[in-house]
């Protein structure tokens, strides 16, 4: 999670004073976040936490024994799911959890890489049943999807690329949509549109010095965030581009400064929510929720009632929203943490 880094650069900046310096072109107001009512622990140790449109929180860890491991629970913090692809695939070898997602029909779709007994690479969506059981693989290959999100028809969309093609041209598309039977539908994005020097897969890019791909659905729109060539993408759930936003959080940017992207959450009517902090050659020096309703140009600052130490920003990471709340990660220790439900207020 690399948190505990990231606190020490915080205390350093608040005793040096650095702390008073604010975000540039941001206002106040936009959003207010009231203490949690709900909370509940996590199973550890820690990984990748992705809250899922279908109500589900989505827990999963690559390096667990017998690894990986994912957990899902429900918003009150139920786990009803607690599954091991390792176990369904007793002759692969080296599994690669990339991401998931719950169907409306209540199963888990995997994205994940493996090799067999002969070290071959095959990449494939996995649907398992919340108890386990393995229902059914859809082969990707040679694509590797590294993101996956489910419309509201059940389509399955992936972000990720051509393992054949990768360092050969650029003429592959790095998103696909496939149908509920695994149909490819639409192929789209194609890697040509960015530059060669430039890799759409990396978490950190120009100016950003560290992130994750985001790739979500909302409505009728399919969002990207990739950090590796800091844009923005929009879709259209036929295909169509229909927007690169480039250097989307300049303004968040301090001059002389690089940007870590801890959160980025997709919201209806094209808005998003970022979280992120400026950095400096001592450390930390600005660091903040922020909602933007045009792509970047303008920002509100999220007020939020979850402690007034700066240190709290180092402690919770925004991990999605419901239409009523707020849903943070709270760190309580090392690879241990807590998921609290913070209501919105005015």
């Amino acid at each position: 999670m690399r948190k505990s880094g990231l606190l020490v650069l915080a205390l350093s900046a608040l005793l040096s004073g650095a702390w008073g310096q604010t975000f540039p072109q941001t206002q106040r107001g936009g959003m207010n976040v009231q203490p949690p009512t709900r909370t509940w622990p996590l199973e550890p140790p820690l990984g990748r936490l992705k809250w899922d449109r279908n109500g589900y929180l989505i827990h999963h860890h690559a390096g667990a024994d017998p690894q990986p491991l994912i957990w899902v629970y429900t918003t009150e913090g139920q786990l009803v799911g607690h599954i091991s692809p390792a176990r369904a695939l007793t002759d692969a070898r080296g599994i690669s959890l990339k991401d998931a997602a719950v169907t409306k029909k209540g199963t888990l779709l995997v994205a994940a890489t493996a090799r067999s007994k002969k070290n071959a690479l095959a990449s494939a969506l996995l649907e398992f049943d919340l108890q386990g059981k393995l229902q059914r693989i859809i082969k990707t290959d040679p694509f590797v999807p590294k993101r996956i999100a489910l419309d509201g028809d059940g389509n399955v969309w992936m972000f990720g690329y051509d393992w054949q093609r990768f360092d050969k041209d650029d003429n592959w598309a790095q998103v696909h949509k496939l149908s509920p039977d695994g149909r490819i539908l639409v192929s789209t994005l194609p890697r040509s549109l960015f530059p060669k020097e430039l890799d759409p897969l990396d978490p950190y890019g120009p100016g950003i010095l560290a992130s994750d791909i985001y790739f979500e659905i909302v409505e009728d729109r399919v969002y990207a965030w990739l950090p590796g060539v800091d844009s923005l993408v929009i879709l259209a759930v036929d295909g169509r581009v229909l927007q690169l936003v480039n250097h989307p959080f300049t303004s968040l940017k301090r001059t002389g400064g690089a940007l870590s992207v801890s959160s980025v959450v997709f919201l209806p009517k094209d808005r998003l929510i970022v979280q992120a902090t400026n950095f400096g050659d001592s450390g930390p020096f600005g660091y903040g929720w922020f909602l933007s309703t045009d792509w970047g140009r303008t920002w509100s600052s999220v007020l939020h009632s979850l402690g007034r130490d700066p240190s709290a920003y180092f402690t919770y990471q925004l991990i999605g929203l419901t239409s009523q709340e707020a849903i943070f990660l709270r760190l309580t220790g090392p690879d241990v943490g807590v998921v609290e439900l913070c209501p919105f207020g005015r």
